[in-house]
């Protein structure tokens, strides 16, 4: 599974829109449907800020869980 794939599948468990998820992120319109392969630093910080429960090592490897335990 590609990091696309992860983000997609990370905004259905928050229960977001696409274009939600892209706005709390600061991010534009439709960028999650034109990840080809890997993203930025600056917008990977972006999704983190907006997500800090966001597992980053299940994000970049699929390994673990999408959300970090409390």
């Amino acid at each position: 599974m590609a990091i696309k794939e992860r983000i997609n599948q990370f905004i259905k468990l928050k229960g977001l829109s696409v274009l939600n998820f892209e706005k709390q992120c600061g991010l534009s319109n439709g960028f999650v449907r034109k990840i080809v392969n890997t993203i930025t630093v600056d917008k990977m910080l972006n999704i983190l800020s907006a997500f800090p429960d966001l597992n980053i090592n299940w994000l970049l490897t699929g390994n673990g869980h999408p959300t970090n335990p409390k």
